[in-house]
């Protein structure tokens, strides 16, 4: 038992593995329109939280070599992470933490907070816990959140693409969707955001911005 449970746990981390090297090709393109539409030069250092293969933390950098970043995901996603933060040459700019989010503390050093396709796996009161925990932990000075997601429109009509992902959702995962802008927004004002925004990034993609006061 102990042994099928270990190749089961093996499986199970290559699989992750697999999905986060796809995604890294996935990413590229949003990630770096994101330095296109937002400025981070008057930022420091971000937290890439479920960042996955880095690919936004990566970009942030090579476009913005004065600021610093900290991956944050499980072990195989920060694995997978590394070898992508190698082969940049970024391993003195983005290191990798590997925890679980909601039951360990994110760092207190960061500017930045990014949340790229995951607010989309939670319902919102998870939601809202976990942006709660980001704004305590963003400076007064400077701190601002980014969001990237497929945004629904405020009817959950479309854009196409955006439902039909919200529609796999919510048939495969036992919670989460996708979200209108004006859901996201109200979850960031709930928490204490303010000056909530939205930018275009490519394709289906959207950033929602949201400052701490």
């Amino acid at each position: 038992m102990f042994e099928q449970a270990k190749n089961n746990q093996a499986s199970t981390e290559a699989q992750m593995q697999m999905f986060t090297h796809a995604m890294y090709g996935v990413s590229v393109i949003p990630a770096q329109a994101l330095t296109k539409v937002f400025n981070l030069s008057e930022h420091k250092k971000m937290m890439d939280i479920g960042g996955g293969s880095g690919v936004y933390a990566i970009e942030a950098i090579k476009e913005n070599p004065s600021m610093s970043a900290t991956v944050i995901d499980l072990e195989p996603a920060c694995n997978v992470a590394n070898e992508y933060i190698k082969k940049f040459h970024l391993q003195d700019k983005i290191r990798t933490e590997a925890l679980d989010f909601f039951k360990q503390d994110l760092p207190r050093d960061c500017d930045v907070a990014l949340l790229s396709h995951i607010i989309h796996f939670l319902d919102e009161e998870k939601d809202k816990i976990l942006l709660r925990k980001i704004y305590h932990n963003l400076p007064k000075q400077n701190g601002v959140v980014l969001i990237s997601e497929w945004l629904l429109n405020d009817e959950k009509t479309g854009p196409i693409p955006s439902a039909m992902l919200s529609l796999t959702m919510i048939v495969d995962q036992p919670v989460g969707r996708n979200y209108s802008f004006a859901e996201v927004s109200k979850m960031l004002t709930d928490v204490g955001f303010t000056n909530i925004e939205r930018r275009p990034l490519a394709g289906p993609a959207e950033v929602v911005i949201g400052y701490k006061k």
